[in-house]
């Protein structure tokens, strides 16, 4: 998907950001709650989003993790009112971003976050190491600097656990032979006292 960003919708996604970033203060310096800033740049954010921009896809996206992060403990994630639809809105423009084809540093963003996501289970996502690892090649192909890194980890990861698989199945597969092995040791040793018992009664 091609989708050019226009001078307008840069200007909105920048002011977005002076909105969130700039502690307790609107872009023009006047006085302004957090609560108040951060809906702003939320309104920001999603304008420049669905007007194509790939940053303001990234930073919506990530903005709700943030929210969600700091406002809601791990229990009560299912009881908040609206977590499935900030979790599907993370999805939605996390892929937007991932499907960009005008700017490879955003998608590169998008797709490491989706890999990241995916390999956790976090936001709402179902934890899938195929889509996990399906994510972080895109990036590694848009050259982010740190998805090979995490690919490689994944996939040590996931080595270990086939190895722990092929070894549980052997380990199951030869249990009859030692547990064979088992009784034979002890039948040799009720044997060998048997016979010492006996040669002991005929001495005397």
């Amino acid at each position: 998907m091609i989708i050019m960003s226009t001078p307008a919708t840069e200007a909105t996604y920048q002011n977005a950001r002076k909105y969130h970033y700039t502690p307790s203060k609107t872009p023009d310096g006047k006085s302004m709650s957090d609560e108040q800033r951060y809906a702003k740049a939320e309104e920001l954010y999603k304008l420049a989003a669905d007007a194509g921009h790939p940053f303001a896809q990234n930073a919506l996206a990530s903005f709700f993790q943030e929210y969600i992060k700091s406002n809601i403990s791990e229990p009560c994630k299912s009881e908040l009112k609206n977590y499935k639809e900030y979790c599907q809105n993370i999805m939605k423009y996390y892929t937007l971003a991932a499907n960009q084809e005008t700017n490879k540093d955003a998608a590169a963003e998008a797709q490491f976050a989706l890999g990241y996501m995916y390999m956790n289970g976090d936001d709402g996502v179902s934890k899938d190491i195929d889509e996990a690892k399906r994510f972080l090649h895109m990036a590694v192909k848009n050259n982010h600097p740190s998805a090979q890194t995490l690919l490689d980890r994944l996939e040590k990861m996931s080595a270990g656990t086939r190895k722990t698989k092929v070894s549980k199945t052997k380990y199951r597969k030869h249990s009859h032979i030692r547990s064979r092995n088992r009784r034979r040791i002890v039948k040799s040793k009720s044997e060998s006292k048997s016979k010492s018992k006996t040669k002991r009664r005929q001495k005397k």
